[in-house]
């Protein structure tokens, strides 16, 4: 399986997602990337680490 290049849900920018990453991926019952490595780690830290709540 080549590698692919995706486009980012989010940002709409094109990545590579790896023949390694697809293999990876598949190893562990992962679905394919939808997201870029930027917007990915920026959606896990939001998951780990929400914002907080603003007062009005």
């Amino acid at each position: 399986m080549p590698d692919k290049v995706l486009t980012c849900q989010n940002c709409q920018s094109p990545f590579v997602y790896s023949e390694y990453e697809q293999a990876r991926d598949a190893k562990e019952n992962k679905p394919a990337a939808i997201y870029c490595p930027i917007c990915a780690s920026i959606k896990a830290r939001q998951v780990q680490h929400p914002p907080k709540p603003t007062k009005k």
